[in-house]
């Protein structure tokens, strides 16, 4: 059976798709998420 040996990021990095965006977005989501709840928490404190 033949195995093709593997060098480094030239076979591997032709297959990955490029996720700075994804990961951008979940900063988004995780700053909204985290100022939501101390928000709320702020609320719940001022009463």
């Amino acid at each position: 059976m033949y195995m093709a040996k593997q060098t480094g990021k030239t076979s591997n990095s032709a297959h990955e798709p490029n996720l700075k965006g994804t990961m951008v977005a979940v900063m988004f989501v995780a700053a909204f998420l985290i100022i939501s709840w101390f928000g709320v928490w702020g609320i719940f404190i001022a009463r």
